[in-house]
């Protein structure tokens, strides 16, 4: 297939490939994974998925429980002291825990991708967008050929396109190696293929702005 590629550099390689035949342009992008970059994905995820405003919900809850037993059943029950003390001790490891395992496990989570697979080619195509290791492209469970479906999810922030597949894998590709007409033709690609599967979203709060 007779293909025109235009590239440009920074440190990684990203560009166009068009083919001039179908007149379908393939955006693609071949970097090195940063820490923000993926720290900033997983917690807009988090945020979008509505995680903060269950662990305020659990929050809320266990002041009740502490209030109940730590003012009613301590003072005005004095004889089921023991009884008290012993359920807010398990009613706070319990809220500790609850608290910290999400982000202990998004650390390690960050820590495993960057040494393990630090370095990826994403592909953004209207047919699919393909994920691939370009040092282990033998391996499946690091080469992917996502279709625009209810299975993917993709975001958009102020420097980020983020991708959520089944809710399991999540990766992302920055804005940066791109200009801003691609950026915006990109933008276009997922609003027409992901319909309501894609969003923009604020950096902040995780809170959607807009498909536009």
């Amino acid at each position: 297939m007779d293909q025109e590629q235009i590239l440009f550099q920074d440190s990684e390689s990203a560009g166009i490939q068009q083919d001039k035949t179908q007149k379908e342009k393939t955006y693609f992008a071949d970097y090195t994974l940063k820490a923000n970059e993926l720290k900033k994905a997983i917690y807009l995820d988090n945020r979008k998925r509505g995680l903060f405003k269950r662990q305020l919900i659990l929050l809320i809850l266990i002041a009740v429980l502490f209030a109940y037993f730590g003012v009613y059943q301590f003072i005005v029950v004095p004889e089921q002291r023991l009884l008290a003390v012993i359920t807010m001790a398990v009613v706070g490891f319990c809220a500790f825990f609850s608290l910290w395992f999400p982000h202990q496990n998004d650390k390690k989570y960050v820590s495993k991708v960057l040494a393990v697979w630090p370095r990826y080619t994403v592909s953004v195509s209207k047919k699919c967008l393909t994920i691939c290791d370009p040092e282990h492209p033998e391996k499946e469970k690091r080469n992917f050929k996502l279709s625009y479906d209810e299975r993917l999810q993709v975001y958009e922030c102020s420097d980020l396109f983020i991708f959520v597949y089944e809710k399991r894998r999540l990766f992302c590709l920055p804005k940066k190696y791109f200009d801003m007409d691609e950026i915006i033709e990109i933008h276009e690609l997922f609003r027409e293929r992901c319909r309501s599967q894609f969003a923009v979203i604020d950096d902040r709060t995780g809170k959607e702005v807009g498909h536009r």
